[in-house]
């Protein structure tokens, strides 16, 4: 059977020769002409290299997968006494820990040791002046304060629902568009009995509001919720999680209380499982109140 190709551009701008399955019909699959090169790249990274893909700071080229503002809030650390970048290794186990110049923003991954680091503690530093990256190995006897840890990954009673398709697209874009002096909360809401619920950006700085709906589960649709957080902090949360992705899925869990709001992204065959935490926002810290910040029971 003679094999039919057609020309199609991928997500990168290049052309892609693509093979038409006559029998079912399966034109839209693209063949990478360069996943071998990939992988045989990432197989050759040395191992702190193959930290940082892991992490997803870096892609298969060793390019910043992170925007590095981003990265320079979480690993920059300042000088007051704390870890606030802590990656701890457990033989064929690790887990990363970090927290934003705020406070307010703390990620948490998990995934295997591939790259046979050595067990341990270590701090994790990101330079922005140069754009590199510092591991450094703690002593037994480190005297630091350790970065804020969750040890709830998921709330039994909680409300949880996934951001994908459009709704992630629109997010991100408005996420983008803030400028670098403007203050916004999040507000998650749910009111009435239906598969949607509505995230409301509240630009606190221009007094605007702009709306994004999202579906909630089916089985769900009853649920009433009501969480505000600060917009930054969840965007760079989401953003050291699915780094300068503009489309993609992230999974929330909030509670109605003063526990924070909990973003999730994870990888079945990598074993990357990835997590946000978000502090309520503060709103005495806002120069703004309107009636969409507060909510009737």
């Amino acid at each position: 059977m003679v094999t039919r190709w057609i020309t199609k551009k991928g997500n990168d701008g290049e052309n892609r020769h693509i093979p038409i399955n006559e029998g079912h019909r399966m034109r839209e699959r693209e063949i990478s002409l360069d996943e071998p090169k990939k992988r045989k790249a990432i197989r050759n990274m040395d191992s702190k290299t193959k930290l940082l893909y892991q992490l997803g700071f870096i892609d298969e080229d060793g390019k910043l997968n992170i925007y590095p503002y981003v990265l320079n809030n979480f690993l920059n650390t300042p000088n007051d006494s704390k870890i606030h970048s802590l990656i701890i290794v457990k033989g064929n186990k690790i887990e990363f820990l970090a927290t934003d110049a705020s406070g307010q923003a703390t990620v948490k991954t998990f995934m295997p040791n591939n790259m046979h680091l050595e067990d341990g503690e270590y701090e994790l530093y990101y330079d922005e002046t140069n754009n590199s990256f510092d591991l450094q190995k703690l002593e037994p006897n480190d005297t630091h304060i350790n970065v804020k840890d969750y040890k709830k990954t998921s709330y039994e009673e909680g409300h949880k629902f996934t951001i994908d398709g459009k709704a992630y697209e629109e997010m991100i874009h408005r996420f983008n568009n803030f400028g670098p002096d403007e203050k916004y909360l999040l507000v998650f809401k749910k009111e009435y009995v239906g598969n949607y619920a509505e995230m409301n950006i509240v630009n606190t700085t221009y007094k605007s509001i702009d709306t994004i709906y999202f579906k909630v589960p089916d089985e769900e649709l009853e649920w009433r919720f009501f969480k505000i957080v600060d917009g930054e902090a969840f965007s760079r949360a989401l953003k050291m999680i699915n780094g300068k992705k503009s489309s993609g899925f992230i999974d929330v869990d909030l509670i109605d209380t003063d526990l924070p709001l909990i973003l999730s992204q994870k990888d079945k065959k990598s074993r990357v499982n990835k997590y946000g935490f978000v502090e309520p926002a503060d709103l005495k810290e806002y120069d703004y109140d309107a009636p969409i910040l507060h909510f009737e029971w």
